[in-house]
């Protein structure tokens, strides 16, 4: 019982039989071309390896995007009227903003390459955080992004299932550059605020921007299941969840995915530049591994990476929700009586659901 009322989280997983592995990389295992297994040991061979498994997940993507249709293009086509809402979000970052995101930092963060932790940022003088909004304010106006914040190093952790020395059972969590992430903690602020100030995203995805959960996504799908049992009607459901989701951003879908919703064009450059051809070593139980380029991906442990996830996710929610050849997905009805003793006030309500999503997590309904 005291378990339960002082450690929840706990409680969750022992209920759960959750196991907390965690990642040792001493060894690991490899597959050679004809599916055999190896057990790696030695320090060179290991640190080839991790290296090998991460740069291919952050490869270079062909995206074919000069044979786009007409569709597609018109989908990413730039709102102009959006332009004039979020023309803003480039302007110089202020001192009120600064002090705001420092007080809500974590202390417990680890520190990047740098080796500079939140704390030191806490303890910075006035005049070194003038000196520091004018550096971040220079580098928005220039586009240009400082070596030291395209490097990372790569800390593996255990994905929902068994680690068993199989780096792709890993998920790659970023330790970046502090500083770089209290700008990138601004800029999403901002952007966060304008997008649900205007409400610009399109598509039905509930992750990103502040105030959301699952809670919208949940209750939408119980009412949509409980209408199909009450009206014995015909409901197709069916999951997705996208493998390395953020690892697979490419640059260039995701400049056209900031443009189309009118991202100012100097803060669409800081932003592209910023995860354009950045450097990652990957710490192992040897010390950490030779660097290698990322073609394309954005870095997990950003605040700014799940905001740009659907951002460059809402244009496949908008080509599925506006499909013109049919009326695509679950639809529901209700009668709403502003007057039940006169039916002439009564109110129809119809809508339409063919996706919803929560981050990479996405759900296609249909009713045939």
């Amino acid at each position: 019982m005291e378990t339960i009322q002082t450690n929840q989280s706990q409680w969750i997983a022992s209920a759960l039989n959750r196991e907390h592995n965690s990642v040792v990389i001493d060894k690991l295992v490899k597959y050679d071309n004809e599916g055999r297994t190896h057990m790696l040991t030695d320090p060179v061979e290991i640190a080839d390896e991790a290296t090998n498994t991460f740069n291919r997940q952050f490869r270079k993507h062909n995206t074919k995007l000069q044979s786009m249709s007409t569709m597609w293009q018109n989908i990413y086509k730039r709102n102009t009227q959006n332009s004039e809402h979020l023309k803003s979000l480039s302007s110089p970052i202020t001192v009120e903003e600064w002090n705001s995101m420092v007080r809500q930092l974590n202390m417990e963060s680890a520190a990047g390459p740098s080796a500079i932790q939140y704390k030191m940022v806490k303890k910075f003088s006035y005049e070194t955080n003038q000196f520091i909004i004018t550096f971040i304010n220079l580098t928005l106006e220039l586009g240009i992004i400082p070596a030291g914040w395209k490097c990372s190093n790569i800390y593996p952790i255990p994905k929902p299932h068994k680690f068993n020395y199989e780096m792709v059972n890993t998920r790659p969590i970023a330790l970046l550059d502090v500083i770089r992430k209290c700008a990138t903690k601004i800029i999403t602020s901002r952007i966060s605020n304008a997008l649900s100030e205007h409400q610009i995203l399109e598509g039905l995805n509930f992750c990103g921007l502040k105030g959301e959960d699952t809670t919208t996504p949940l209750m939408t799908m119980n009412n949509i299941i409980e209408d199909a049992k009450a009206n014995n009607k015909e409901l197709w459901i069916m999951t997705q969840d996208m493998a390395k989701a953020f690892d697979s951003i490419s640059m260039e879908s995701l400049e056209m995915s900031l443009n189309r919703i009118g991202i100012p064009t100097t803060l669409k450059t800081w932003i592209i530049n910023l995860y354009r051809n950045r450097s990652m070593r990957i710490i192992t139980s040897y010390g950490l591994t030779k660097p290698f380029t990322a073609g394309d991906g954005v870095d997990q442990g950003d605040a700014l990476s799940p905001l740009l996830w659907r951002i460059f996710y809402d244009p496949m929610l908008v080509a599925v929700q506006s499909q013109n050849d049919r009326d695509p997905g679950y639809h529901m009805s209700c009668t709403w009586p502003d007057n039940v003793n006169d039916p002439t006030t009564w109110t129809q309500y119809e809508t339409s659901v063919p996706i919803m999503c929560y981050m990479d997590d996405t759900v296609f309904m249909d009713q045939n």
